[in-house]
């Protein structure tokens, strides 16, 4: 599960009612969400989109993140399910590397 905040306040109550347990993502783990991609994907485009300083109130911020959001195409959602279901997470039931070679922390 997403390791954010929200999901520790109530979360573990109802999933323990149920008799399961959760095991929660690394604190930043990005590549293990599709939504990150998505966020991601989406902060691009609102950066794409031009914002004039003298148009920098709330209501046309809005509205440019709202187009940023219409701009997505589904194939770029879906490639990001695909991406985290059918690599990340056979690498991660395989054992391998998610990090990739010569990464250094």
């Amino acid at each position: 599960m997403d390791n954010c905040s929200i999901n520790h306040d109530r979360t573990p109550e109802i999933i323990d009612f149920a008799n399961h347990h959760i095991i929660y993502n690394a604190p930043t783990s990005p590549e293990l969400n599709p939504i990150e991609m998505v966020f991601s994907i989406w902060k691009q485009n609102v950066k794409s989109i031009a914002i004039e300083p003298e148009e920098i109130v709330l209501q046309e911020l809005c509205n440019k993140m709202v187009i940023a959001f219409t701009c997505m195409k589904e194939q770029q959602i879906l490639a990001c399910i695909d991406h985290t279901v059918n690599t990340v997470f056979a690498k991660a039931l395989a054992k391998e590397d998610l990090l990739g070679e010569g990464y250094t922390m």
